[in-house]
């Protein structure tokens, strides 16, 4: 039985579209850019000081995290959120609410792009110079994180946890709102 020829059209353009799809999935996949290292650049202020960043950023399980210093303004061991974006490499400081979104270079060693903090944008080149190095202290928070068994239940409701809270009154406790109300 021969096949008409709309369904040979149909299955050619189907048959193309998977060519067509395989390989951008494929190209996608190894356009992830490898970010694992010690990266560092200086920063110039518009106060004239020029202070050097340092970036130590590698896979943590299955997604990529970081920490940095910048030690001429008293910042040591700060975590850092890492976001792969279209191509983009977007690095979040926490506590500095500074935020940095660049490109890597085709060889590897080298994030080129915008600091921006405030007001203020800067232009950066962060360098890659060796593996990342990480505090101890960062390294015991991720493992902690990683492990569901320091996790406690404790409360289905809300109501068992309200009478903890109240019966704990001679204990430090600390309240985090996780979400806007």
């Amino acid at each position: 039985m021969r096949e008409g020829t709309a369904v040979r059209s149909i299955r050619l353009a189907l048959a193309a579209a998977a060519v067509v799809l395989g390989s951008t999935a494929v190209g996608r996949a190894s356009e992830q850019p490898d970010l694992s290292g010690h990266w560092t650049a200086d920063v110039p202020l518009p106060d004239g000081r020029t202070p050097q960043l340092v970036v130590d950023l590698d896979r943590l399980g299955s997604r990529w995290g970081g920490e940095f210093d910048v030690l001429a303004l008293g910042v040591e061991n700060y975590p850092v959120h890492v976001e792969l974006l279209n191509g983009a490499v977007k690095l979040t400081f926490a506590d500095a609410e500074a935020h940095f979104t660049g490109r890597h270079s085709a060889d590897g060693n080298r994030l080129a792009g915008l600091l921006e903090f405030g007001t203020q944008k800067i232009e950066i080149e962060l360098r890659k110079a060796g593996k990342a190095a990480f505090s101890p202290l960062f390294l015991e928070f991720e493992a902690a994180a990683d492990d569901s068994s320091r996790v406690e239940n404790l409360s289905a409701r809300g109501n068992e946890l309200r009478l903890r809270f109240n019966s704990d009154r001679d204990k430090i406790r600390l309240v985090l709102l996780l979400a806007p109300s």
